[in-house]
């Protein structure tokens, strides 16, 4: 609508609000002018609110082509959002951060639980106008560790689980917590506490508290993080 109708429409009307002066063709050149900049902007909101999220960088699939870069993709993938998140964070920095700041400093503990819930219900801006993928994590998994060592298991998908899977995310889970279970045999990092929970698999690390709910993990983690 806003791309052909709204904005052809307002540039065929140039003529109903010609420039009232004389000579007449100025007046229907200025009117030309400002409806076509309306017309742009018809395009631009369009644009904006509909087709922001249709262009995809694919430079990492174009090899030995020349135009590489964003651009409108011949086709898409209609696919389960299925993907990977992680962050790290140091309390001990935290603090000294907040340390002119008394009153934050105070509640500094209830950070964890509100961290969580945000990224657990937060989901990245690509393609949900294009599919909604609107979608709540299947697998959690959170550590605290005495020694500041961040260790992200990313490396559980370098090796993507195979597309014809009928369980996806199923697998997906059960290679995260065998990565889990790698890191842990080969380096040995000290963890105080660690939470898991999934919604469809069975598999969890070796090493863990298990949960049955998000708000059962939200809680353990809102007492650890006060030890």
């Amino acid at each position: 609508f806003l791309d052909y109708v709204l904005a052809f429409t307002l540039l065929g009307l140039a003529c109903l609000v010609a420039w009232p002066k004389k000579p007449l063709a100025l007046g229907i050149g200025v009117s030309t002018l400002i409806m076509c900049f309306v017309r742009y902007l018809c395009s631009f909101f369009s644009g904006y609110v509909v087709w922001y999220d249709y262009f995809t960088a694919v430079d990492d699939l174009l090899t030995g082509q020349d135009e590489t870069g964003a651009g409108m993709i011949g086709d898409i993938d209609f696919d389960s959002c299925c993907y990977y998140q992680y962050a790290s964070l140091d309390m001990d920095k935290l603090r000294e951060n907040l340390k002119d700041s008394p009153e934050a400093l105070a509640r500094v503990d209830e950070l964890i639980p509100v961290l969580l819930r945000v990224m657990a219900l937060s989901n990245p801006s690509g393609k949900q106008n294009s599919f909604a993928g609107h979608v709540a994590p299947d697998a959690m998994l959170v550590e605290f560790k005495p020694e500041k060592i961040p260790l992200s298991y990313v490396n559980a998908f370098a090796k993507p689980v195979s597309r014809y899977s009928t369980q996806i995310v199923k697998d997906s889970t059960d290679r995260l917590a065998q990565e889990v279970d790698l890191m842990d045999g080969f380096y040995a990092l000290p963890v105080a506490h660690r939470a898991w929970m999934a919604l469809r698999s069975e598999t969890a690390p070796r090493a863990c508290e298990r949960f049955g709910s998000f708000a059962e993990l939200l809680d353990a983690c809102a007492a650890w993080v006060r030890e």
